[in-house]
């Protein structure tokens, strides 16, 4: 069948402005649109930071 999960390494990522938000929420919806999940993984304390204060935590999946 197709892809369950969409997991995207953030480790190396040190910037993001509202541009690569919209390209995460757009992922997003596109995962989603297939039926998969995704995940950041390893995002950097100032992504993480920026993440919770536009509360994009709470809609893109994370992990450390």
């Amino acid at each position: 069948s197709g892809i369950e999960a969409v997991v995207m390494n953030m480790q190396e990522v040190g910037f993001v402005d509202s541009s690569g938000l919209g390209m995460l929420l757009g992922a997003r919806e596109a995962a989603l649109a297939k039926g998969a999940t995704m995940t950041l993984d390893n995002p950097n304390a100032q992504l993480r930071q920026l993440l919770d204060i536009t509360k994009l935590s709470d809609i893109l999946g994370i992990r450390s």
